[in-house]
């Protein structure tokens, strides 16, 4: 079974608010983000 795309590291949130400190964590999910957007406008391209 293939390795996760993203995966939390210890203390990755703040417990009290729940938010994501994790900032290498943050970058990998911008950046499957955003090539996940970059497949999608190239699939609707006319002519593609």
């Amino acid at each position: 079974m293939p390795a996760p795309a993203l995966e939390f590291g210890a203390g990755a949130t703040d417990p009290a608010t729940g938010t994501v400190t994790d900032v290498e964590y943050v970058r990998n999910r911008f950046d499957i983000v955003a090539g996940v957007r970059v497949i999608m406008a190239a699939a609707g391209s006319p002519g593609v």
